[in-house]
């Protein structure tokens, strides 16, 4: 232990606190930093508790503590690292006398349930004793008055302690507003995600319907071409619910992040005030390196794709009740109508049919009515479904 100068007449208050922290440091332990207990000096000269050295020289991967008279080499001095001998550890009574004189002036540890004033959980300056009420806002850390005066801060931004805190605090809630912000958004995409893709699925389970009643008469006959169009629609419906959960995935994990980053500034703000100050730097990094939200929907190109499964829908419900009708009509004529195609009229002229199609593409639905050889099926069935980009 360093010896300790003897000081006459005290100017004020803070120089006695000081020196009782000088005090106070020369008789703690530099390994557990608490006031020394039965205190031993190795050869270097440095002191520490009986305890303490018995654990730093402690042998690896045993989990005991080595009595250090049975280690015959030298072992580093935990303070210094000069090489010392374990078995020439010494007693240090006076220093264990300071220890325990400094013990019965400290303050007693609070009783549970007891509340001190927040005066009393002000830390001091380890080098002047006073307490940190300043903060260096280029250094990034809290300071005592007697630091502010000195050389090394003289020109450095210096603000009360309190004032820091709560500009520190300010600037964390208008990050928390923007994040509860992200957060609303979000949350108005999955509702717009799930409600279009309950749409389309519903959309799907119509068409499915559809579909099953025009070949319940002539399943027979229909099933290759019914089994065709149901495994579109089948596989459609799959991407669509493969879409949605890839987008309602994405935005729950963004939610997620947002909720726990939120999470974190909340716990952060509740802090003490040094601990807050040390950690709010790294959360308001954390909080600039967020992604503004993006809106996830059913793609157009799927929509699409729903559009032509029910525009073909469309024509199958036509061709079907001319179909139905045309072989009802023949099936009735003579035996010798038999030798006929039973596809007759319009029906049989496919690549006529193919050609009106392609040429009138632009006019919306007009070609299909006339691809069933001119008939005249009604406006319900020459009126095809509406494009779901189309805004009708």
């Amino acid at each position: 232990m360093a010896a300790v100068g003897p000081r006459t007449g005290p100017g004020s208050g803070a120089e006695a606190l000081a020196l009782a922290a000088e005090l106070q440091g020369e008789a703690t332990c530099s390994i557990c930093l608490e006031l020394f207990r039965e205190p031993v000096s190795v050869e270097c000269g440095h002191s520490f508790c009986r305890s303490c050295i018995a654990r730093c020289w402690e042998r690896p991967g045993t989990g005991t503590t080595t009595v250090p008279r049975a280690l015959p080499c030298p072992l580093p001095c935990p303070q210094c690292r000069e090489p010392v001998r374990p078995g020439q550890l010494r007693p240090n009574r006076q220093l264990a006398s300071v220890a325990t004189l400094l013990r019965r002036f400290s303050l007693p540890a609070a009783a549970p349930g007891e509340h001190r004033p927040p005066e009393a959980a002000v830390a001091g300056c380890v080098q002047h004793g006073e307490p940190l009420k300043l903060y260096c806002q280029d250094d990034g850390r809290a300071i005592c008055v007697v630091c502010d005066r000195a050389r090394e801060h003289r020109a450095h931004a210096v603000l009360p302690l309190d004032e820091a805190v709560q500009e520190a605090k300010e600037l964390l809630e208008s990050r928390l507003k923007v994040l509860r912000k992200d957060l609303e958004d979000y949350e108005v995409f999955r509702s717009t995600e799930e409600k279009e893709s309950k749409e389309l699925l519903k959309q799907m389970a119509a068409e499915r319907e559809k579909v099953g009643a025009e070949f319940q008469a002539l399943r027979a006959f229909l099933v290759e071409q019914e089994g065709r169009l149901l495994g579109r629609l089948e596989e459609l419906s799959r991407e669509v619910t493969q879409k949605q959960n890839e987008n309602i995935a994405q935005l729950e994990g963004e939610i997620t992040q947002l909720s726990k980053l939120s999470s974190q500034i909340q716990e952060t703000s509740r802090k003490p005030d040094l601990d807050f100050l040390q950690e709010f730097k790294n959360t308001l990094s954390r909080c600039s390196n967020v992604p503004g939200p993006k809106p996830t929907t059913v793609s157009s190109e799927m929509k699409n794709k729903v559009w032509n499964v029910s525009l073909k829908t469309f024509v199958l419900k036509g061709l079907l009740k001319k179909f139905k009708e045309d072989l009802r009509g023949e099936l009735e004529k003579e035996e010798k109508d038999k030798q006929r195609p039973l596809l007759g009229t319009g029906l049989v002229c496919r690549g006529q049919a193919k050609q009106e199609e392609i040429e009138d593409r632009k006019g919306g639905g007009s070609y299909y009515c006339r691809a069933l050889g001119g008939a005249d099926l009604g406006p319900r069935h020459c009126q095809p479904p509406p494009h779901p980009l189309s805004g009708s």
